[in-house]
Protein backbone atom coordinates (compact mmCIF):
# COMPACT_ATOMS: atom_id res chain seq x y z
CA UNK A 1 0.00 0.00 0.00
CA UNK A 2 1.29 3.76 -0.49
CA UNK A 3 2.16 5.57 2.15
CA UNK A 4 1.29 8.63 -0.02
CA UNK A 5 -2.21 7.73 -1.50
CA UNK A 6 -3.32 4.44 -0.13
CA UNK A 7 -3.61 2.92 -3.30
CA UNK A 8 -2.71 -1.26 -3.11
CA UNK A 9 -0.61 -3.37 -4.92
CA UNK A 10 0.53 -6.69 -5.33
CA UNK A 11 4.35 -6.84 -5.37
CA UNK A 12 6.76 -9.63 -5.72
CA UNK A 13 8.54 -10.21 -2.27
CA UNK A 14 11.98 -9.68 -4.33
CA UNK A 15 11.73 -6.32 -5.49
CA UNK A 16 13.12 -4.01 -3.37
CA UNK A 17 11.27 0.14 -4.32
CA UNK A 18 8.27 0.26 -4.07
CA UNK A 19 6.67 1.98 -6.88
CA UNK A 20 3.19 3.33 -6.34
CA UNK A 21 1.29 2.57 -10.51
CA UNK A 22 -1.36 5.77 -9.03
CA UNK A 23 0.80 8.53 -8.02
CA UNK A 24 4.70 7.65 -9.03
CA UNK A 25 5.70 7.58 -5.29
CA UNK A 26 8.82 5.61 -4.90
CA UNK A 27 10.49 4.36 -1.35
CA UNK A 28 12.28 1.38 0.01
CA UNK A 29 9.57 -1.33 0.73
CA UNK A 30 10.71 -1.61 4.24
CA UNK A 31 10.53 2.65 4.78
CA UNK A 32 6.94 2.25 3.07
CA UNK A 33 5.80 -0.43 5.05
CA UNK A 34 7.08 1.78 8.55
CA UNK A 35 5.23 4.99 7.36
CA UNK A 36 2.02 2.58 6.56
CA UNK A 37 2.14 1.34 10.53
CA UNK A 38 3.03 4.48 11.87
CA UNK A 39 0.04 6.18 10.19
CA UNK A 40 -2.37 3.19 11.29
CA UNK A 41 -1.27 3.45 14.96
CA UNK A 42 -1.52 7.13 15.03
CA UNK A 43 -5.19 7.08 12.58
Amino acid sequence: MSSNCGHQQKMPLHLRTYECSECGFEADRDFNAAVNLKNYVYK
